[in-house]
Formats: C-alpha cells, structure tokens, sequence
C-alpha cells in the first residue's frame, strides 16, 4: 500500500510528494523519522491532510495589493529556519514600506513595518521561543495602566 506524505519543498516554493509505506493509521516513510504529530494523533489520516496541504501550497495566490494597502504599523516574524523562502520575507518586508532607504540618524525616516528573524527557531518552533514575547512586547511599546 502506497501513501504520498513526504513533502520537499522546492526552491520555487513547490511541492513534490513521495511514495511511501503506511501502517494502520500512522504514514511511515524511511526518508523521514515517525513524526511526533503521528504519534500524537494517531486518528488523523495524514494521507488526506498532506495531499490537502500539497493542493493549498499549489495553489497561486497574490496578496501584494493588500499587503502595500497596510497602513497600520507591522510586525512581521520569521525563524532563522523558516519554512518561507528569504526572498519571500524581504519581498513581503519591501510591500510594506520596509527595507527602503536608510532611517537617518535619528531614525524618522524609518518604516512602520519592522521585521524579527528570530535565532534558533524554525517555522514549527518559533510560537514557543521566550525572543518572540519579547519582540512582540517592544513592538507593542510599554503596558499601559487602566485609569
């Protein structure tokens, strides 16, 4: 019994799909280890899930015109070993003002939008890294107290 559950990503952001062995419910595939998530959750058929997520990631998309309509200040966060590609992180950096011109001395000409690469994180990891609280808190300024 074949099952497609590998996933490489390519470096145009595509997606190839290997022929991999299944038994019972958990995909097992000899390229990769038994994922944590299979373990976990046993009851998921993963063969849906990945064929799913291979059909969203290959779908086109473009959101420029909305991201360049962002006028709100901007954080945008990524690990050092992020699934998205750099050019993508950049691209979208320079869609929101970023990334531009230089700030000046005293920094006024800087962009709202401001850009975290966070160390030591992947794509999968970075939501409980201790650094992602505190660049989210000085994004956000200081607390402020309730009159």
């Amino acid at each position: 019994m074949g099952t497609e559950i590998c996933r490489n990503m390519g470096t145009d952001g595509t997606f190839t799909f290997c022929r991999c062995g299944e038994i019972g419910v958990i995909p097992v595939c000899p390229q990769f280890p038994r994922p944590p998530l299979a373990t976990m959750y046993p009851k998921t058929n993963w063969e849906t899930s990945f064929k799913k997520m291979g059909e969203l990631a290959s779908t086109p998309f473009d959101w420029s015109a909305q991201v360049k309509a962002l006028k709100e200040p901007t954080l945008l966060v990524f690990a050092d070993a992020d699934a998205v590609r750099a050019e993508h992180i950049v691209e979208f950096y320079k869609a929101l003002g970023g990334a531009q011109r230089d700030a000046g001395l005293d920094g006024s000409m800087r962009s709202t939008a401001q850009l975290a690469i966070l160390p030591g994180t992947t794509h999968y990891n970075i939501i409980a890294s201790p650094s992602l609280a505190v660049v989210i808190g000085e994004f956000l300024g200081p607390a402020q107290s309730l009159p």
